[in-house]
């Protein structure tokens, strides 16, 4: 603003022209603190205000586009995706105003419910169960169990590849002791699963804006923002990951996928085989259902999904739910 801009006058006729219009008005205010009585006046009144041209442009075109595509019928509602849910109670009878983690066996009961494929698996505090599981099993994969260590690499309670009995039994008293040191737990659970060998890894995460009922008439909020990216132990310095909004159609889910550089793997860079990427968008579809089916769910990090000729595999599945 100039000295002499009044900034309240002016956001005052802003006020009266949103309130005399059917078109919705974007306020770009430039100024930081010398227009904040302006802003605050404006917001006050339900009326968009930014500091961001740019920001407040993109916004524009995804209203626009949403517009378009209600025209064009491709607009997903939440009933189109909603399932009945088989474990509701269970996920329920845990939910409270504290974000807490779900137990891995819930866990995969939600996610073969949705059909996301998982490794084949065993879940037990009990030496002998798991290097039966094993042995029929190698090469295999153990790690701590979600409840006990969220970040299994951080605190090595992970071990990969793992190809004889005297190795697993070798690494599953490791862990086991490392898993008490760290938390006190005297029998921890310990999750053995198949070794997927992949072309691909793939993060697959979701936060929720809201409350768990965010999608019912009485809702407030905007719902779980779906991300897709680059998987393994370098997601977070590669940074490789886009985002979109639920509940929304496959094309949607698919354009965010290709604006990644992981997708350039998955259609077969430079001459490699293509990965199955029309698996990849089932799963990102089923995880949508799940979401809005378990709307407690207020954030979910599945990494990596691996994906190898012709399987896509959530191999690490964190599942966190709050009222």
């Amino acid at each position: 603003p100039q000295l002499v801009t009044d900034i309240v006058g002016t956001a005052e006729k802003i006020i009266k022209l949103q309130e005399k219009s059917n078109k919705p008005i974007f306020v770009c205010y430039l100024g930081k603190k010398d227009i904040k009585s302006g802003s605050d006046m404006l917001r006050e009144y339900g009326v968009y205000v930014s500091d961001n041209i740019e920001v407040s442009v993109e916004l524009i075109r995804k209203i626009s586009n949403y517009s378009m595509n209600v025209k064009n019928g491709d607009v997903v509602k939440v009933h189109d995706i909603k399932q009945s849910s088989q474990y509701i109670d269970d996920v329920k009878s845990v939910t409270t105003d504290k974000t807490k983690i779900l137990d891995d066996e819930l866990v995969e009961k939600i996610l073969i419910e949705h059909k996301i494929e998982i490794p084949e698996q065993i879940i037990t505090p009990n030496i002998e169960d798991a290097v039966s599981f094993a042995v029929n099993k190698f090469p295999v994969v153990i790690k701590a169990a979600s409840k006990d260590l969220a970040h299994k690499t951080d605190f090595k309670a992970l071990y990969l590849d793992i190809r004889t009995v005297s190795e697993f039994e070798t690494k599953i008293y490791e862990l086991k002791e490392a898993i008490t040191k760290k938390t006190g737990v005297t029998s921890p659970d310990i999750l053995v699963q198949e070794m997927i060998d992949g072309q691909a890894e793939v993060f697959i995460g979701a936060n929720r804006e809201g409350d768990s009922k965010i999608y019912e008439e009485d809702g407030k909020g905007f719902g779980h923002l779906l991300a897709i990216g680059q998987g393994g132990i370098y997601t977070e310095v590669y940074k490789d990951i886009e985002q979109v909004l639920i509940p929304t159609n496959r094309k949607a889910i698919q354009e965010a996928l290709d604006e990644t550089k992981i997708s350039m793997i998955i259609n077969g860079y430079r001459g490699k085989q293509e990965l199955p990427k029309e698996k990849l968008l089932d799963m990102l579809e089923a995880i949508q259902r799940m979401l809005i089916s378990y709307p407690q769910i207020v954030s979910l990090d599945i990494n990596p999904v691996i994906l190898t000729e012709d399987r896509v595999v959530a191999v690490d599945v964190k599942v966190y739910v709050k009222n």
